[in-house]
């Protein structure tokens, strides 16, 4: 729940679900797309965690498949240090993409540059 509420989104998934859904998408009126890389308070390994997209605007969130490659691209950069690539993709994404505009404040806290340390993890405070 927590999750959600920071990434703006109604449905959250881990690797193993995600992975399970991808597999029949076809036959689904959903995709799901990564969010980011996390470690959420009290637990020791990160997670990619993904978001349950619709297919159809009328059942929710809906993003075209320009806005999923755009947010790749961003995304990518973000877990590889390279701020700058990510804030440019992620900006032009509509300003109602809540999962681009928590990443473009995250990197903003930061001053667009990652940490020393930087992973590719964002640690999460326990919500």
């Amino acid at each position: 729940e927590g999750l959600t509420k920071a990434f703006g989104v109604e449905v959250i998934m881990d690797d193993v679900t995600a992975m399970g859904l991808v597999e029949h998408q076809d036959e689904l009126e959903f995709r799901v797309r990564r969010l980011a890389k996390v470690r959420p308070a009290g637990i020791e390994s990160p997670l990619m965690i993904y978001e349950l997209v619709s297919n159809d605007t009328l059942l929710g969130a809906y993003i075209t498949s320009e806005q999923f490659d755009l947010y790749e691209v961003g995304l990518d950069a973000f877990l590889a240090g390279d701020w700058k690539l990510a804030s440019d993709s992620l900006s032009s994404l509509d300003e109602l993409d809540q999962p681009s505009q928590m990443l473009n404040a995250y990197m903003q806290r930061y001053g667009m540059k990652p940490p020393t340390t930087w992973d590719g993890v964002i640690d999460l405070p326990k919500y």
